[in-house]
């Protein structure tokens, strides 16, 4: 018997269990996630650790870091960042505006701007591009909306937080 497809047609199946989807290379699964399905990740700060809950029928599709986590049953951990930084991204990724990530990051330091990039950085690492597209927007509508540039702290800043020339975040400092 097959099982019914999601609305969405993107191979998900309306049952619980996995279903290939028959594309070319392989077969590909996709698992039903409950929207009350949650799965813990590790923010590791040195002195403290902070846990933080997701929902993993949104971050299993949008991640392939955190899927490759679900997929082999562990929790991921993620070392170098900061619980503000996390909570900017989470509040991007739950769908909020750049500007209320800026006021989450305003309330914590007191350059937000540098701070939004390294949300971007995170992101990126976690393969959420969705997030990454939603801050390159903001700044490119931010930089038409007042005619200005970014400072060179910002420029500094991405330069030594992302080595690859091709990265796309160097790109639009340097266009």
């Amino acid at each position: 018997m097959v099982s019914p497809q999601h609305p969405s047609g993107d191979g998900r199946s309306l049952s619980g269990s996995p279903i290939d989807t028959g594309l070319p290379g392989g077969p590909t699964t996709h698992r039903r996630h409950k929207v009350i399905d949650l799965f813990e990740v590790l923010i590791c700060t040195v002195p403290n650790q902070n846990y933080f809950e997701l929902h993993t029928f949104l971050f299993y599709d949008r991640s392939i870091y955190f899927r490759r986590h679900l997929d082999a049953g562990t929790n991921p951990a993620i070392p170098n960042t900061t619980p503000t930084i996390f909570g900017a991204y989470l509040t991007l990724a739950y769908g909020q505006s750049v500007t209320a990530a800026l006021r989450s990051l305003t309330d914590n330091d007191d350059a937000p701007a540098l701070r939004l990039m390294d949300t971007y950085n995170l992101a990126y690492q976690l393969d959420d591009y969705t997030v990454c597209n939603k801050i390159v927007d903001w700044i490119v509508s931010s930089v038409h909306a007042d005619r200005t540039q970014p400072s060179i702290e910002d420029a500094v800043h991405i330069y030594s937080t992302r080595p690859s020339d091709r990265h796309p975040l160097r790109r639009l400092v340097v266009a």
